[in-house]
């Protein structure tokens, strides 16, 4: 599937809004979920501005003459994600002790991969349209 380069940009408004419209829907309804919905929501806004920001800071990277420089970023921001994702689940863990369960965890997990993912495909497509790729 190929998205023309004015569209791929949309790409993680779109996975940020389906989640989180996912989230609040499953927070409404009556039914009891072994989830806590605001940490989710909170790890959804943090990820989705983690790869904003890096998709930006991609983009300044492709045309570098130097491609260890693109390589490096994609990879630095990788391992910037999974810091993050460990830093925001010790956070969990010990400001809300009494809201902490492994399903929510396992969501925001969840939430790192799918970002992840959505960045590695817009910024190959976006190589590519560069003709780097």
């Amino acid at each position: 599937m190929s998205i023309s380069r004015s569209r791929v940009h949309i790409l993680p408004s779109v996975v940020f809004l389906l989640i989180t419209g996912v989230l609040l829907v499953l927070a409404g309804l009556a039914i009891s979920l072994p989830i806590e919905p605001v940490p989710l929501l909170v790890g959804n806004l943090v990820f989705f501005l983690m790869t904003a920001w890096l998709i930006r800071q991609q983009r300044s990277r492709i045309n570098h003459p130097n491609p260890n420089v693109f390589v490096r970023g994609t990879l630095g921001g990788t391992l910037l994600k999974m810091g993050v994702v460990i830093v925001g689940i010790m956070a969990y863990r010990f400001l809300a002790p009494a809201y902490f369960n492994k399903f929510t965890v396992l969501g925001i997990m969840l939430f790192y991969f799918v970002y992840l993912f959505t960045e590695v495909y817009v910024v190959t497509q976006l190589s590519r349209k560069e003709g780097n790729g």
